[in-house]
């Protein structure tokens, strides 16, 4: 991998790094798979108590644990907020 003649002189960072446009922002969704919602839903059963450990930001953890039994489905009756 060869270093951008640009990059080797780090004054010049705040040059490189001006005047630029932001094109957009994604975000993807990786779903669970299909069979886990129903794996949770056997250890529940059994009295297996599940807990899920994630690196993902609180609502996405949430929304995962929603999408996969861990936690129940969200109250229709309450806003995307709480």
């Amino acid at each position: 991998a060869r270093k951008h003649p640009l990059l080797s002189d780090s004054s010049k960072f705040a040059d490189i790094e001006s005047g630029l446009i932001l094109v957009g922002i994604v975000g993807i969704k990786d779903p669970a798979r299909p069979e886990v919602a129903e794996s949770i839903n056997d250890c529940t059963k059994a009295g297996i108590r599940v807990i899920m450990i994630t690196g993902d930001a609180k609502d996405t953890a949430i929304s995962i644990a929603r999408d996969v039994n861990i936690f129940p489905p969200k109250p229709s009756n309450l806003s995307e907020n709480e």
